[in-house]
């Protein structure tokens, strides 16, 4: 919790809080999730070749297209 409130003490960002929601939305927005369930969209499953993660995701209510 305190990574996540305090302010950094040494380095060159002193004095900034690390800001974990926004670099997670950027983590999962370059890796091509989808932003608010984690889960990797359609577009990357298919990219990776994995249709069968599609279908299963699909079948379990976990992506709608």
């Amino acid at each position: 919790g305190r990574f996540l409130k305090e302010p950094l003490r040494v380095g060159a960002s002193v004095g900034h809080v690390v800001e974990l929601d926004l670099m997670l939305e950027e983590y999962y927005r370059v890796r091509g999730w989808d932003s608010r369930s984690g889960i990797p969209t359609v577009k990357k499953l298919e990219e990776l070749g994995l249709t069968d993660a599609v279908e299963d995701l699909r079948s379990r209510g976990l992506i709608l297209s």
